[in-house]
């Protein structure tokens, strides 16, 4: 709206209230009735009434009861509060429109202001544009991109710089302020004192896509050898023996087209700062040290790991299991179900049975005439069941109890120490055809014997056996037939 326009509703507006005052006249406003007397005749009228105020003070002795109700005729009496009352109505007549037109004038004036310019608490693109016109607004806009920084909040609390200036930053004016100016209804600038309105319509600025993605590459977030990759939190066996969850990573790793995407958004708004870890540049772990899946099978793990399992090795002592090789066999799933390796129980069996099998193995034997003779010959010594022991071992760790036993053995020996055979055995030398009895340790008996016909193929096996049985009071016969069982502890 111009200033004539201005001008024509000033005009109407008088015209209006002329024409409501005509309309609020009353009969008491006639002349000679409800105005205002002259002073002058103001004071004429209060000498007549002393007069007759006189003249009735006279009557009155004469007509008794009569004095009250006759001063209630005479004018300047009781008259005279309901005359000014009439006076305050006049006023309130005559300054309550003047009051109202001056309030609707200043309403109209500042409605046709905020025709062209933004009304209060107005926000575009986060810049305040209350009572500005669009070319101010777009000269702020050109002030704010000739000096702009975008800054850069990374993860861990580095920040960076990009200026405006080294991408080329400029601004593009589409209409969209004019349209939004247009939109807003200027009548209604009281309610906008009272409420924010907001308006995020994109883009006001541009730059040069290379210069940005150059300007990206060179910061120090975006140098790999810097990056760190994330990674999800996860159940370990630590140094203490129990399983514990490792916290996950939060890493720096991130795609460049993530990055200018986040930036791009940031420009477009020109927006003083874009916080990378906000804007969801870097990847996330899915699963943290408070996740339930993890908590829950680290117990389950813990649990399993908590059976102690000892061996009994008579004259070596005993041998628990370790948790660290405990700790092998435990296996977490891919959806967080705890269960025990079959097979890795089976292989810790294997290895223990490597290390203290002697069946089939070289023995020493350190002779009555004096040599030490190595025996790789012989069935005698220690094997491990070892069928038989993974399948204790599992129904273990299902009880859950605690145990003590001697591991299950298809062959046993008499000593887990040096030698196997013990202190208690027979040396038996085929070629002096003698043998010696040992209990202990000690020597307590030595004879001849008679051994197996060579000539004849029925040699006497050299090696470490087993006694396979005794028998006393037997006799030896020759040939075929033979009575006599040797009493051997080892031969």
């Amino acid at each position: 709206m111009e200033d004539k326009d201005i001008h024509e509703d000033e005009i109407n507006l008088r015209e209006a209230l002329e024409e409501w005052e005509e309309a609020e006249k009353s009969p008491d406003d006639v002349p000679g009735d409800n105005e205002e007397v002259p002073e002058n005749l103001s004071v004429e009228n209060d000498e007549v009434s002393d007069h007759t105020s006189g003249e009735a003070g006279d009557i009155s002795k004469d007509v008794p009861g009569e004095q009250e109700d006759s001063s209630n005729d005479v004018p300047g009496s009781a008259q005279e509060p309901a005359s000014g009352e009439k006076k305050k109505h006049k006023k309130l007549r005559v300054v309550l429109p003047v009051v109202l037109a001056a309030v609707a004038a200043v309403y109209l004036g500042t409605s046709v202001f905020y025709r062209n310019h933004y009304l209060p608490n107005t926000v575009i693109n986060g810049i305040d544009c209350s009572s500005k016109t669009t070319g101010e607004l777009e000269e702020l806009i050109i002030a704010e991109v000739n000096s702009y920084e975008l800054k850069l909040t990374e993860r861990g609390g580095d920040s960076e710089i990009i200026f405006g200036t080294d991408i080329g930053l400029q601004v593009v004016f589409d209409g969209t302020l004019d349209a939004i100016l247009e939109e807003q209804q200027s009548f209604a600038w009281p309610a906008a004192l009272f409420h924010d309105s907001n308006y995020n319509p994109g883009s006001t600025a541009s730059y040069d896509d290379e210069l940005l993605k150059g300007a990206l590459a060179s910061l120090n977030c975006m140098d790999t050898d810097q990056m760190t990759v994330t990674a999800d939190a996860q159940i370990v066996f630590s140094e203490e023996g129990v399983y514990e969850i490792q916290p996950e990573v939060y890493g720096t790793y991130m795609e460049l087209d993530t990055l200018a995407a986040a930036v791009d958004a940031a420009l477009c708004s020109l927006a003083e700062t874009v916080d990378l870890e906000e804007s969801e540049c870097y990847e996330n772990p899915v699963y943290t040290e408070n996740s339930e899946e993890l908590t829950t099978a680290c117990d389950e793990m813990n649990s399993l790991l908590s059976v102690n399992i000892t061996y009994d090795m008579l004259d070596i002592g005993t041998i628990e299991i370790s948790k660290e090789e405990m700790s092998g066999w435990i296996t977490l799933g891919e959806d967080f179900s705890v269960s025990v390796n079959e097979e890795a129980v089976a292989a810790f069996v294997a290895d223990f049975a490597g290390r203290y099998d002697t069946q089939y193995t070289d023995h020493t034997l350190q002779t009555t005439w004096g040599s030490a003779v190595t025996i790789s010959n012989g069935s005698y010594g220690w094997k491990l069941d070892q069928e038989a022991e993974t399948a204790a071992l599992l129904e273990e760790l299902a009880a859950g109890d605690d145990v003590v036993r001697e591991p299950n053995y298809s062959h046993t020996a008499a000593s887990h120490g040096e030698n196997d055979y013990g202190d208690t055995y027979v040396e038996i030398n085929l070629t002096a055809q003698h043998l010696y009895f040992y209990k202990d340790g000690v020597l307590i008996a030595e004879s001849d014997f008679v051994s197996g016909n060579v000539a004849k193929g029925m040699s006497t096996p050299a090696g470490i056996y087993p006694v396979t049985y005794t028998q006393r009071n037997a006799t030896l016969r020759g040939g075929w037939l033979c009575d006599a069982g040797i009493l051997l502890d080892a031969v």
